[in-house]
C-alpha cells in the first residue's frame, strides 16, 4: 500500500475529529468517489486499529505481570511470614514439651524402683523363668524380655515383663503387661503401683489417679505418690 504523507495529515485531521463540518462533508465525498483511496484509507484505520490494540495489550500485559510479580511477591513473603511464625512457635513448643517431659522422666526416675525377684523363693523349676529373671536382676531387661516372650502368657511373666519395659521407659507395653495381672495373683497389690507409674510416663494422670486410689500406701510409697500427684497437679493442662 502506498500512501503519501499528504493522505496521512488528511487521514489524521479526519480521524481525530480537526476538521470543519464542511471540510469532514467533502473528505466523505472524495472517499466515495474514489474507491482506491477509500482503500487506502481503510487500510490506514485498520493498521492505526492494530497498532493501538497491540499498544493496549502490551499495557495491559505489563500491567498483569506486574500485578502478578507483586502478588507473587507478597504471596512469598505471606508465606515466608507464616513459615518463620510456625517455626518459632514449634521451636518455643518443643522446649516447652522438652522440659515438660524431662521432668516428667527426673519424677518417674525418683519414684521408680525395680520390683526384686521372689519367684527363686517359689522354688520354680521353670528353667526358661530362671534365665529371664536372672537377667532381669542384673538390669538385662531386654534379654528378659526377649526370655519371657517365649513362656506362655502367666502373670509372674506379664508381671515382671511389664516392669521390665517400664524400666525401659516403654511405658504402652508396661500397660498392656500389668493391667493383665489378675487379682488373686500375689502379684495383684505390686501391678497396680507399677501400672500408676506406667500411666505417669505416658502422660495420663487421670488413669494414674484411679490406680492410686484402689492402693494401700506405705510411708515409702506414699512420698513417691505423693511426687506423681504434685506433678500432675501442677502439669497437666
Amino acid at each position: 500500500m502506498n500512501i503519501s504523507e499528504h493522505q496521512i495529515n488528511k487521514f489524521d485531521l479526519y480521524l481525530n475529529n480537526q476538521m470543519s463540518s464542511a471540510e469532514r462533508d467533502a473528505f466523505k465525498k472524495t472517499l466515495l468517489g474514489n474507491k482506491k483511496l477509500n482503500s487506502i484509507f481503510e487500510s490506514y484505520k485498520a493498521g492505526l486499529y492494530a497498532i493501538k490494540t497491540q499498544s493496549f495489550h502490551d499495557e495491559a500485559k505489563a500491567f498483569v505481570i506486574s500485578k502478578r510479580k507483586r502478588t507473587r511477591n507478597l504471596q512469598v513473603l505471606r508465606v515466608l511470614s507464616i513459615a518463620a511464625a510456625i517455626a518459632l512457635i514449634a521451636v518455643f513448643s518443643s522446649r516447652i514439651l522438652l522440659n515438660h517431659n524431662s521432668d516428667r522422666y527426673e519424677v518417674f526416675q525418683n519414684a521408680f524402683t525395680p520390683f526384686p525377684d521372689i519367684t527363686a523363693m517359689r522354688n520354680d523349676n521353670d528353667n526358661s523363668l530362671s534365665k529371664a529373671m536372672q537377667a532381669y536382676s542384673i538390669g538385662r531387661y531386654e534379654l528378659a524380655i526377649e526370655i519371657f516372650d517365649k513362656k506362655p502368657d502367666s502373670d509372674t511373666s506379664s508381671f515382671y515383663r511389664g516392669i521390665s519395659f517400664l524400666a525401659l521407659e516403654i511405658p504402652e507395653k508396661a500397660i498392656s503387661n500389668l493391667s493383665t495381672i489378675s487379682k488373686s495373683s500375689i502379684f495383684y497389690e505390686e501391678s497396680i503401683w507399677y501400672l500408676s507409674l506406667a500411666y505417669f510416663l505416658n502422660d495420663e494422670c487421670i488413669m494414674m489417679k484411679d490406680n492410686l486410689n484402689t492402693l494401700h500406701f506405705n510411708e515409702t510409697r506414699n512420698q513417691k505418690a505423693k511426687l506423681l500427684l504434685e506433678y500432675c497437679s501442677h502439669n497437666d493442662l
